[in-house]
């Protein structure tokens, strides 16, 4: 086949995936295998990191669990950490999604239609 003005040669699919496999290694420094599996991946410096990209998919499906999940943490850090109830309530105002995702909403900004929403 032929790509602009190179010609690209033929090669047999496991060629194809050995090459892909390097060029992974070589860019960011961790194993395809690694990546597939699941495992820890390290970053490198001068390197590519693959973010995982939610894509809006399960969003609505996993959204209500997601927000149980994050209360209940929240809840258990707050008590364990046993502060003054006054800074209990302005860390939360602090960090309130609802509150920034409203205020830039009033600026028309969808912050559903960004694309670091959505790392």
């Amino acid at each position: 086949s032929r790509i602009g003005d190179r010609m690209i040669e033929p090669l047999k699919r496991r060629e194809c995936v050995q090459k892909f496999e390097d060029l992974f290694y070589k860019k960011c420094g961790n194993t395809w295998a690694a990546w597939t599996s699941g495992e820890e991946m390290r970053k490198h410096a001068g390197k590519f990191f693959p973010l995982e990209m939610d894509y809006g998919k399960d969003r609505k499906a996993n959204a209500a669990k997601m927000e149980e999940t994050l209360e209940r943490e929240a809840h258990e850090a707050v008590t364990q950490a046993e502060l003054h109830s006054e800074t209990v309530a302005l860390l939360k105002t602090l960090f309130n999604a609802d509150m920034y995702r409203a205020a830039l909403l009033e600026y028309d900004i969808d912050t559903q239609q960004m694309p670091l929403g959505k790392l």
